[in-house]
């Protein structure tokens, strides 16, 4: 078996995946499973963030991605930004 690792950074060996395996059939209920969350947190509540969705110029986008990269921030995060400071002025 080539190295394989956990996503803790453990190595998978061929014993530890059969504790997980015997684990899984022997000891985990159906009942103790749950969903995981899809997509990205809510910035607000617990309720999905409402979107908005905007075209812009393709150099408008290049001058706004520079400039969030300079930030160390993403697209998102910036526009966010400006958004705010426009709604509060």
């Amino acid at each position: 078996m080539e190295n394989v690792k956990s996503t803790s950074g453990l190595p998978l060996t061929e014993e530890a995946l059969q504790q997980r395996a015997d684990y899984l059939e022997h000891k985990l209920e159906p009942s103790d499973l749950r969903p995981r969350p899809v997509g990205r947190p809510s910035l607000s509540d617990s309720r999905p963030s409402p979107r908005i969705y905007v075209r812009v110029p393709r150099p408008l986008h290049r001058v706004i991605a520079q400039r969030a990269h300079q930030e160390g921030t993403t697209v998102s995060m910036l526009v966010r930004r400006l958004l705010e400071q426009y709604a509060a002025s």
